[in-house]
């Protein structure tokens, strides 16, 4: 009877640390730096063809930027999946979906084709 007791505290603890770290990752502030809004900070990159690139490049193009740190991540997977579902909204509204990674590109494209997208991919190996 005390080891079930043990595994309803240990469950309980456990669901109480996951909850409040949520919680926590919720309520932290944006940076103020890439507040909607605001101008994007400069930052350079390498294209799937190896040539530098600059955010500064983007100004005045309506751009959705995700940086994914591994598809290891299951938070940053579940993010690709989600731009991915509206990858034609995007696109048709105009914009580039660009996906910033640390991850050698040829990676990143498997990740793309694998969804049916034809993302950009940038490398950023400062991630």
């Amino acid at each position: 009877m005390n080891e079930i007791w043990a595994i309803i505290i240990l469950t309980v603890a456990v669901v109480g640390i996951v909850w409040a770290i949520r919680d926590k990752a919720k309520s932290r502030p944006i940076p103020e730096a890439i507040r909607p809004g605001k101008t994007l900070p400069d930052f350079t990159v390498l294209d799937e063809d190896g040539t530098t690139l600059s955010s500064s490049s983007l100004r005045g193009s309506p751009t959705v930027l995700l940086f994914v740190r591994g598809t290891w991540c299951p938070f940053c997977s579940k993010q690709v999946a989600n731009l991915t579902h509206y990858y034609n909204e995007i696109t048709s509204a105009g914009a580039r979906l660009i996906l910033v990674t640390p991850k050698p590109l040829d990676t990143t494209r498997r990740v793309a084709d694998a969804f049916g997208v034809n993302f950009e991919s940038w490398l950023d190996e400062s991630l």
